[in-house]
């Protein structure tokens, strides 16, 4: 359960770790985003771009062993950030170093924009260049944040976080609903909804196990890969 796991698809009753091991990453997931209550798809082109430039950031950046006490210090890290990261004047830790989250923002942020740059000359567009602008901005101004402007909202219109989400769900349900699907997309889900049910009822009429005698297969998998 870490917020960045390596992941790959193993074929049908193929044990993960050992396809992983052998194999090779196929892909990482990033588990430690929330999305943006304003966006119908919860996230945009721009927030994407970044991502992509902090990614390819730190596959390019040398990294120490993530253990002892630097694990310690990167969670309290999060916890402040979680706890007061909008007070851009909140001090981390950087191996040691005391930095508060506006230095380190910047320092980071001035970083990435090489490679911003250099995806925007192959792109032959500015678009990277104006993801790190804005979340520069974002270290100026906090009140720029989603959590910036969720409080901003709540606070002139007198209303819970609860009647905000709510607001923000029927909003992008209306959006939704006014997305009319073409008839060949209609039928495209119509036809893997068919192929699903059909899928699953292959799989119930195969001859089943106890649960546990599953259990104790899989575990004794996993041990042979310790």
């Amino acid at each position: 359960y870490t917020t960045i796991r390596a992941k790959r698809v193993p074929a049908a009753g193929a044990n993960f770790l050992r396809t992983l091991r052998d194999d090779g990453v196929e892909y990482i997931e990033v588990r430690l985003l929330d999305v943006n209550p304003y966006l119908p798809l919860g996230v945009d082109a721009t927030t994407m771009r970044f991502l992509d430039i902090l990614l390819l950031h730190c596959l390019l950046s040398e990294s120490p062993i993530h253990e002892g006490p630097l694990c310690r210090s990167v969670d309290e890290n999060v916890v402040e950030v979680v706890s007061n990261g909008r007070d851009t004047s909140t001090m981390l830790s950087d191996n040691g170093e005391a930095k508060s989250i506006h230095q380190w923002g910047k320092e980071i942020l001035d970083q990435l924009k090489l490679i911003a740059a250099y995806l925007d000359e192959e792109e032959g567009s500015e678009h990277h260049q104006k993801a790190i602008s804005a979340q520069l901005d974002k270290i100026e101004d906090s009140s720029l944040t989603p959590s910036g402007k969720i409080l901003a909202d709540m606070g002139s219109q007198s209303i819970p976080f609860f009647r905000f989400s709510m607001n923000q769900s029927l909003k992008h349900k209306e959006y939704f609903l006014n997305q009319a699907l073409s008839e060949k997309e209609r039928s495209h889900f119509d036809a893997i909804a068919a192929k699903s049910i059909k899928d699953q009822m292959i799989i119930e009429e195969q001859e089943d196990i106890p649960f546990e005698t599953y259990l104790k297969n899989l575990n004794h998998e996993y041990q042979k890969l310790i």
